[in-house]
């Protein structure tokens, strides 16, 4: 295997699938389209989707008069985030789904001079709203099927004019790798590194124009911009690889969306979820994830100015909490089913109840107050000491109410009750008070038991328990109709792949590096091997089936479960941090062992930094790693912060040593627990408790 550092070709950065592997795959045009396929098949899955119809569902080739047999005389089938290429002897079968525009091609292509005829499967009765048409382009071992739509008859005609052009597809496959691999890690474990590809590549599919630039959640079923999930992906999907002017173009969509009705509740929020037949705000969390994203963009970016734009919607949001939502103590209330744990039997009672006070949403609105102070402050503004004012109330409570225990034995409350109880249940919501905050709001020796406990408790191999499996309520797999509905094991032990992110984030924050690489490279498995080639699925069974294979269930292909994966690379184990509106490229880096040497590309404004990493063991020093940095850049850089350094250029290169202590006393991995499993069942509105092996 050539690493990728060596050689990043498109024949390079496709996932191969050998005979009797039928796997999913799936593309989008970044518009309103996407494409559904399988490798290794007679048909090619459902095809071309087109807003919510399905046009186009596959297509058959004949080579001098004999039909070209997918199933059974394929030699490999390659997945790339563009399309697909299918090898048999002597000839190929290629499919290209455009982005940024509604033209899906296919080619043959034989080694010698041939007859060759392609059939297009188009779906009757077609859209009405849809124009399209093909373009054709033969060469004597050649045939290139250009499908072109539009909804417009200026659009139908603009893809016709680019469709007639000799080397589309060579220019837009060229177009696609040198924006997919404009930044990158490489590490020399070349499956990490593979995976991180796609997984940006994947994140990077789901941004798209259909409701205006947002993220859709999720394939096949999220299909819409969802403010929560939105936020939570704007990291990892647009912020790390530098893509600032559409990040942007997100955080601006889902601005012109806020509630702007003062006697509203939902005053001041954006939506939960926007779609072409309505706009929902049925979320307590979308809006301080939104105005957290808002800060970050500003920081990498160095678009200050943008973010003071912004002052008036976040005052209107911290307004309506106030009005509506913040209790005595300054905290922020809730429904039960109003986080992300947001599942309800028969749209009514939550099946996960976390009201009226869950432990993230209090670090979310702790957080949107500290964003509010940041920009006064850098506004000159004294609206600055109103949030201050506010944050400190609420950060007082929190730590009084949910920090309980002392010592090794400290931890959080998942949530406090309407009546002020805490609920002792396990789960690893409270991981992201580590993650979230932009300024600690746990002590170190708090932080360092609580990720402890939560991930000896918790944390497989493979992912988080969304409950502790010692729980009554505990479910080991998603969909068990037989003894319940999904949507009571949907946050009661399923394994939801984005709060992977948020546990590498806690354990490098406490010094374990090792362990979270543990846990990114059964991730990156996941990622080349399991289900959908090339992306992650919203979950995983908790428990693996008889064979001891995991199983992936929820949509396919979710946006945050990938972009979490990116983030979590470069934010907590690279630690890239860019904050330009401090003026310093801060890097806090946490890298295991394994990585005796690492390089990166990044970008952080309108500019581009290359480094490198060498580690090694320190001689003489038991259990220590010396580290060599080398950045390359420009005298005119903002300076570097590493361990509460400031290290300003002096020239175009940068070397930095520092000495790190490896840890001795990491967590370990959780098993689950054995004889503990039951089941709820909902009989009409009554819940019935059931035991099942």
């Amino acid at each position: 295997m050539v690493p990728l550092q060596q050689d990043s070709s498109p024949s390079r950065l496709g996932l191969v699938r050998l005979p009797g592997h039928r796997d999913r795959f799936a593309l989008t045009d970044n518009l309103t389209g996407w494409f559904e396929g399988f490798t290794h098949g007679p048909t090619l899955g459902g095809g071309y989707m087109v807003r919510d119809e399905f046009v186009f569902e596959g297509w058959a080739s004949e080579v001098n008069g004999r039909p070209v047999d997918r199933e059974f005389k394929a030699l490999s089938d390659t997945v790339f985030p563009w399309g697909q290429r299918i090898d048999y002897p002597g000839l190929c079968e290629e499919l290209l789904l455009h982005s940024g525009r509604r033209i899906l091609s296919l080619r043959v292509t034989t080694e010698l001079a041939a007859t060759i005829h392609i059939v297009p499967f188009w779906l009757d009765p077609f859209p009405k709203s849809l124009k399209r048409g093909t373009v054709v382009r033969r060469t004597a071992n050649s045939l290139t099927l250009h499908l072109i739509f539009g909804e417009t008859d200026a659009e139908f005609r603009a893809n016709q004019d680019v469709a007639r052009k000799a080397d589309l597809w060579e220019a837009e496959v060229a177009r696609r790798v040198a924006t997919l691999t404009d930044t990158w890690i490489r590490t020399g474990d070349n499956a990490f590194d593979l995976a991180l590809f796609w997984a940006q590549a994947s994140a990077r599919s789901f941004v798209t124009t259909e409701f205006g630039t947002g993220l859709w959640a999720g394939l096949p079923w999220f299909k819409d911009n969802w403010g929560r999930d939105t936020f939570i992906s704007l990291p990892g999907t647009l912020l790390v690889t530098g893509q600032f002017a559409q990040a942007r173009a997100v955080l601006e969509n889902f601005a012109r969306y806020q509630n702007l009705d003062p006697a509203d509740p939902n005053y001041g929020r954006i939506p939960n979820r926007v779609n072409r037949s309505e706009v929902l705000y049925n979320t307590v969390d979308g809006t301080p994830w939104m105005i957290r994203e808002v800060l970050e963009y500003a920081r990498v970016s160095g678009d200050l100015a943008f973010a003071l734009a912004q002052r008036p919607m976040i005052r209107r949001y911290v307004d309506g909490a106030l009005r509506y939502f913040v209790d005595d103590e300054g905290l922020l209330c809730h429904d039960d089913a109003d986080t992300w744990m947001d599942a309800r039997i028969a749209g009514a009672t939550p099946w996960s109840p976390r009201g009226n006070r869950a432990v993230e949403i209090q670090v979310l609105w702790i957080t949107a107050l500290d964003v509010g102070a940041e920009l006064a402050r850098h506004d000159h503004d004294t609206e600055e000491s109103f949030f201050q004012g506010a944050a400190e109330r609420a950060r007082t409570a929190f730590v009084r109410l949910f920090v309980h225990g002392e010592g090794s034995s400290a931890s959080l409350w998942d949530r406090i009750d309407a009546t002020g109880i805490p609920d002792p249940r396990l789960r690893p919501n409270a991981l992201m008070a580590v993650s979230i905050p932009l300024r600690p709001l746990l002590t170190a020796e708090v932080r360092d038991a609580l990720v402890r406990s939560s991930v000896e408790a918790l944390l497989l191999p493979y992912g988080v328990l969304s409950l502790g499996s010692d729980d009554a309520d505990f479910h080991p797999r998603h969909e068990n109709p037989v003894y319940w509905h999904k949507d009571a094991a949907y946050h009661n032990g399923t394994v939801w792949g984005w709060n992977a992110g948020f546990v590498v984030a806690a354990l490098s924050a406490c010094g374990w590096p090792n362990l979270a690489w543990k846990l990114t490279q059964n991730l990156a498995d996941q990622i080349l091997q399991l289900g959908t080639l090339g992306t992650m699925s919203e979950l995983l069974d908790a428990q693996p089936d008889a064979n001891g294979r995991l199983v992936p269930t929820g949509t396919f292909s979710q946006a945050w479960s990938v972009a979490e994966f990116v983030r979590s690379a470069w934010q907590d184990t690279l630690g890239l941090k860019p904050d330009l509106l401090r003026g310093v490229l801060e890097v806090v880096p946490h890298l295991p062992s394994a990585w005796t040497k690492v390089s990166a590309r990044t970008r952080f404004g309108e500019r581009c930094l290359d480094l490198t990493v060498v580690q090694e063991p320190l001689e003489g020093r038991q259990g220590a790693l010396k580290q060599v940095w080398t950045l390359t850049g420009a005298p005119d850089f903002p300076p570097v912060e590493l361990d509460g350094r400031i290290y300003p250029w002096t020239s175009a290169i940068l070397t930095l040593e520092r000495v790190v202590e490896v840890a001795q006393n990491e967590p370990e991995f959780a098993t689950l627990a054995e004889g503990a499993v039951y089941a709820v069942l909902a009989a009409g509105d009554v819940l019935l408790r059931h035991r099942s092996s």
